[in-house]
């Protein structure tokens, strides 16, 4: 927008304001827009509103001014803001919709809602549309929503909230956040927050940061960038871009961005550009990105790319986790640095999930490309790649490293093909690269590796050839069927909160990689405490294999490792040293080994393992027994786990079955932190039983909702007066599967911390008004009161439910400044007759300017107190009260208008005023002195 194009119009004010921070002007204005409207009203009020777009640009906005439009009403054009339109996180601009409904901009060629070198903007509850066309590529130039800064200097503009929008039909981009200034420096935008919005059917991209670009910069354009619970779709590309186009999510030229809870899906095919091609979500030139609990699928392109996620060029210190990528025709999860590119390093892939991508494209389901300045220090986890083939790419490969790579550490992870695709496909010239405890499993078909141009059909053969899958001189690689409970049979979810509830790749609680995975802490990682699905890491005492963890809390369950490591035995002093438990091959349960009793002569054998560490609560013991019938007594049983009575144990028996049965023990409640698991048998000469596939695990309570909370944003005043009372505002997303209710003995709360339930701004609680449904927002409006020694006291919050638990995100601590109080009042006019006539009343008026750092309110006590002598009433009072409602802060002037009496007698008499905070002190200039003239009335 060009600035001169603005006129400044008369403010409208419908009424006095009273702000609730001290940022916030004393007066602010609220406008409406209707199409029934009419220009020439007074926009002030829903019965008076304006008609055009173009009214709302004539006019210069201030912090805390709102505009609605309203729903249901189309309105062709753009809004435009410049600098002169600036709000604050406390006080910000607002344009949304009034009445029923969404309200449509509709933009035509050009850009829907403008900020031009501005910012502190609420941007809600809208639609806004533009004419672009996919198929005639024609109809729109610009972007939906465009914050754009081009200040000199590095510039960062603060604060933009952007939610509940739905923007579709524009060339570029449907919400555009970013800066390219002259200078080439690093100006952008600061804390912004784009939720729970559809952002669909454009050219280039859905969302996106961005920034001038330049290899050798330092500092980015943007900072703390926050997109969540967005869906992107259907942005297919403009035809002979000179770039990737036709992504879901970028996020570029950031330091501190998120992307959580979002689903990206059919973007992309019309990308033609042939050096790159777009993904569903990612990020490049950036530092410190977490993409996290994302879905993103059907991605596509014409050339290359279309994946689902990808950390690219000049990406630091960064992370993918817990996101399920599907069916899209590049990689599932892309490491890239592309030439030119700043410095690419210290990245992290772990707990996702990728089923069937590497479509069309030629890529991997996990994908490394370097052709720039280095791609090193990078670590993928417990990933969980699935591929079948594909009728588009006649290779797809689960695992790729295409390029000379350094300090590369892949551990934990599952690769899973179907076809007699490659496992591995990894190019030579690869420095410290590291493959620990992952699982290569070729389902139905030969296995295939391929390293630095040679095949490998055999695990061991290239473990041998490479030295990889080995530790210390042991082979710690695995090459075994995961147990999958159903690989393949993913399928769209399109919805966040049930992304852990996918169970086609849980492992069963009796495969082989339950317990087998690498101690993820003594490599040096933080793992983050959980997998995909939300579960505790490590479960059962050791890392499971895979993006999923089992919830088996004994070790080696399967016997898999060919040995009884992890369990103890005990057998009759008679039989030593003859053993009667042994693990073989013969028959089993599920893979390649089971545990056995048998003994030639009559025997006594017990095996058992104690868990540690075990959380209290209720559990559930399974296995499989076989077992030839006839013995004494033979089972399984569990004892320890009752603090109170040591002694207490459960067992079920088995007399003989035909084949191998599941026998269960459930609701056993563990209240000592431990419980130790046993087989038993007592049998006759060559009597057996074979054991296979122990399970310990929580009881499964069906349907229990959960407690979640999620921090969205906070506006509380950086500073504060000892003493004195601010409203401070706080937004949570109910980010759980339960409803928090305000009512009840255990209902939800918001809860002080740092430390938990301290009274530091006065109240520890704050109650809800009415239930918040799961995925709802609600912003806790209260008072607080600053605590009355003066200094820095942090000021954190978190939601509780009463006798229950804390849950959910902390708030993100403010360190606010307290001053100590200082009340203080400059004299600057009064209006006194100079003489009166005795009893008669006149009115006089007094303004006073607050120089102090309090504000002024009738609820605190401040008034105008009589002087000469202290408190007297000559004038018939002795306190002028400030009316209710008005308050006057630092800096502003107020006038005392009141009436006052002249004494009965005649004489000359002192008029004086001074300020005083009533039962805390008398402060400020005292009023000039007026000796006031009272003259005898006159005779009648």
């Amino acid at each position: 927008m060009i600035q001169n194009q603005k006129r400044i119009s008369g403010r409208v004010i419908g009424l006095l304001v009273v702000c609730l921070f001290l940022a916030c002007p004393l007066w602010a204005a609220d406008y409406f827009v209707s199409s029934t409207g009419n220009d020439a009203n007074s926009g002030g009020s829903p019965e008076s509103p304006w008609q055009t777009l173009k009214r709302i640009n004539r006019v210069t906005f201030a912090a805390g001014d709102r505009i609605f439009l309203e729903g249901g009403h189309t309105f062709d054009g753009g809004l435009q803001f410049d600098a002169d339109d600036r709000g604050s996180g406390a006080a910000p601009i607002t344009v949304a919709s009034y009445g029923t409904g969404r309200a449509t901009i509709r933009a035509g060629a050009g850009t829907g809602v403008s900020l031009y070198n501005t910012s502190g903007f609420v941007i809600r509850n809208l639609n806004i549309v533009g004419g672009w066309s996919a198929v005639s590529q024609s109809g729109n130039t610009d972007n939906g929503i465009d914050a754009y800064n081009d200040l000199n200097g590095s510039v960062k503009l603060t604060y933009i909230r952007i939610d509940n929008v739905e923007i579709s039909g524009f060339r570029n981009a449907g919400i555009a956040i970013g800066g390219y200034p002259a200078d080439g420096g690093k100006s952008g935008f600061r804390d912004v927050r784009i939720t729970n919005s559809l952002v669909h059917d454009n050219g280039d991209v859905g969302i996106i940061s961005w920034g001038y670009f330049k290899t050798d910069a330092t500092g980015y354009a943007n900072e703390n960038i926050h997109v969540s619970y967005c869906r992107t779709y259907n942005n297919r590309g403009v035809v002979n871009r000179g770039q990737h186009s036709g992504s879901g999510i970028i996020l570029g030229d950031v330091d501190g961005g998120v992307i959580e809870r979002c689903v990206s899906y059919n973007n992309g095919d019309l990308n033609n550009h042939t050096s790159g091609g777009p993904v569903g979500i990612w990020a490049w030139d950036a530092n410190n990105v977490t993409i996290q609990n994302n879905e993103s699928y059907a991605n596509k392109s014409a050339t290359l790319d279309g994946g689902g996620f990808d950390l690219d060029g000049g990406v630091t210190n960064s992370v993918m986790q817990y996101n399920y990528s599907h069916d899209n025709f590049g990689a599932g999860f892309l490491f890239a640095q592309f030439p030119g590119a700043r410095p690419f390093h210290n990245n992290v892939a772990r707990y996702n999930i990728s089923q069937n991508d590497d479509r069309k494209t030629g890529q991997a389901g996990i994908y490394f490309w370097n052709a720039g300045s280095g791609l090193r220090d990078c670590q993928v986890y417990n990933n969980t790649v699935f591929l079948s083939p594909s009728s588009l790419n006649p290779m797809p490969r689960a695992l790729r490293l295409e390029s000379g790579l350094t300090d590369i550490r892949l551990y934990n992870n599952i690769f899973m093909t179907t076809g007699g695709l490659p496992l591995v496909d990894i190019a030579g010239s690869q420095t410290n690269l590291v493959l620990r405890n992952n699982n290569y499993w070729s389902s139905g078909d030969e296995f295939v590796v391929r390293w630095d141009g040679v095949v490998y059909n055999s695990f061991a053969d290239w473990q041998a050839a490479t030295g990889q899958e080995r530790s210390g001189g042991v082979n710690v690689g695995w090459n075994v069927d995961p147990l999958f409970r159903a690989p393949g049979t993913g399928t769209a979810i399109n919805n966040p909160h049930l992304l852990p509830a996918l169970s086609a790749y849980r492992i069963q609680n009796y495969s082989p990689l339950s317990n087998a995975g690498n101690d993820l802490l003594l490599e040096g990682l933080n793992p983050g405490g959980r997998d995909y699905s939300g579960t505790a890491t490590p479960t059962g005492g050791a890392f499971d294999i895979g993006a999923v963890e089992t919830t088996n809390y004994l070790r080696n369950t399967g016997f898999e490792t060919g040995n009884d490591a992890g369990w103890l035995q005990w057998w009759d002093t008679g039989l030593t040293p003859f053993s009667s438990a042994y693990v073989d091959n013969g028959a089993v349960h599920s893979g390649h080994f089971r545990l056995g009793h048998w003994a030639a002569t009559a025997y006594r054998q017990y095996t058992y393992q104690t868990v540690s560490d075990l959380p209290n609560g209720s559990y559930t013991l399974k296995v499989r027994l076989f077992s030839s019938g006839g013995q004494r007594w033979a089972g399984v049983g569990v004892k320890g786990y009752d603090a109170a009575n040591p002694a207490a144990e459960r067992f079920v028996q088995t007399t003989g079955d035909a084949d191998f049965q599941e026998y269960t023990i459930s609701d056993i409640v563990v209240s000592s932190n431990q419980c130790t698991v046993w087989l038993w048998s007592d049998a006759g000469a060559n009597q057996w039983l074979l054991a296979d596939d122990f399970e310990l695990t929580p009881s499964i309570q069906e349907n229990v909702a959960s407690n979640g909370a999620s921090f969205v944003s906070a506006s509380v005043p950086s500073t504060m007066v000892a003493g004195h009372r601010y409203p401070v505002s706080l937004t949570l997303r109910n980010s759980g599967t339960s409803t928090w209710y305000p009512a009840g003995r255990s209902a939800h709360r918001l809860g002080s911390q740092h430390g938990q339930d301290n009274t530091t701004w006065g109240l520890n609680r704050v109650l809800l008004p009415h239930p918040v449904a799961p995925d709802q927002e609600h912003t806790f409006t209260f008072i607080v009161t600053a605590p009355s020694a003066s200094g820095t006291h942090p000021l954190q919050w978190r939601m509780v439910q009463d006798y229950v638990e804390w849950f959910g995100d902390y708030t993100p601590p403010v360190m606010v400044q307290v001053e100590g109080r200082h009340n203080q009042a400059q004299f600057v006019s009064q209006s006194v007759p100079a003489t009166m006539e005795a009893g008669k009343s006149y009115t006089v008026a007094v303004t006073i300017r607050n120089t102090g750092n309090t504000t002024w309110t009738s609820d605190a006590l401040y008034r105008l107190g009589s002087q000469h002598a202290q408190d007297n009433t000559t004038w018939g009072l002795n306190r002028v009260l400030l009316s209710s409602g008005v308050s006057v802060s630092a800096g502003q002037e107020h006038t005392f208008s009141f009436t006052v009496t002249a004494p009965s007698a005649s004489g000359t008499y002192p008029f004086q005023w001074r300020m005083v905070q009533d039962y805390v002190e008398w402060f400020g200039d005292y009023t000039p002195g007026v000796n006031v003239t009272v003259n005898a009335p006159a005779p009648l």
